[in-house]
């Protein structure tokens, strides 16, 4: 986000929303045309005005009703924000957890929301019906394994019915890649490629800080068995003892 505000000075307006008439307008124009089922909306500020949320509701009642999911900041659910979305037609809510670690979700991340609010989103979003999806990393700079492990649990614990996870990647120009380049913490040689995507290398993942090299295999196989750990909570002391050991292809069912 900073980075995208710099690459936005002298350019306009940094937020630019639709009106919720433009956004249902649209989703019609697409539903006349293709067999839409549902929708969803990435963008993390869509219920930031509860006003604009309203008047989405009032607009989608009845038949112009399309079910939808969404991405969002934990910080902005409310008792309103989560009944106006249930209301609204909206299946599933996805917010940021990113680490259990509330410390380092605010230093390398600069996202100063706290695990009891993260905690009571996830409770409005369960009550008023809606799935709960959740944003994690692995590898972030100085985390360990057992730092991983902890956000698996906190996930488990807030009832994730579902967990999208990946491994922490310093995207070159942002703040956590400059000053992580600057603390000598990247792996050598990362950064040279990435003109290229070497460094991206989504299909074959890798860790890119020291502090979590020497414990690559056992992250990259808690990648793999993340989702696992979610859907069976009691699952996860066994999979402590999995990510042990060597990687193997059937860490992979993890992932289904």
């Amino acid at each position: 986000q900073p980075s995208y505000r710099e690459m936005c000075q002298g350019k306009g307006s940094y937020i630019r929303r639709k009106s919720p008439e433009r956004v249902v307008a649209e989703l019609e124009a697409v539903r006349r045309d293709y067999p839409l089922g549902n929708a969803h909306f990435s963008d993390d500020l869509f219920i930031a005005d509860p006003r604009w949320l309203r008047r989405y509701v009032d607009l989608t009642r009845g038949t112009a009703q399309l079910p939808y999911t969404m991405n969002c900041s934990a910080d902005l659910i409310s008792e309103q924000t989560a009944g106006l979305l249930a209301r609204s037609g909206c299946r599933a809510v996805a917010i940021g957890v990113e680490t259990a670690d509330q410390g380092r979700r605010r230093s390398i991340l600069g996202k100063e929301i706290s695990n009891e609010t993260i905690r009571r989103a996830a409770r409005l979003i369960r009550e008023h019906g809606m799935t709960l999806v959740t944003f994690s990393m692995l590898a972030a700079p100085g985390e360990t394994v057992q730092g991983a492990m902890d956000t698996l649990r906190f996930n488990a614990s807030i009832g994730a019915n579902h967990a999208r996870v990946g491994i922490c990647f310093p995207i070159p120009g942002t703040e956590m890649a400059r000053q992580a380049l600057a603390d000598g913490q990247c792996i050598e040689g990362f950064g040279q490629d990435i003109h290229r995507r070497d460094d991206s290398r989504m299909s074959h993942p890798r860790v890119f800080f020291h502090s979590a090299a020497a414990q690559e295999g056992q992250l990259l196989n808690l990648l793999q068995l993340f989702s696992l750990g979610i859907s069976i909570p009691r699952s996860i002391p066994t999979l402590e003892r999995l990510i042990r050991l060597p990687a193997n292809p059937l860490f992979a069912l993890g992932r289904l």
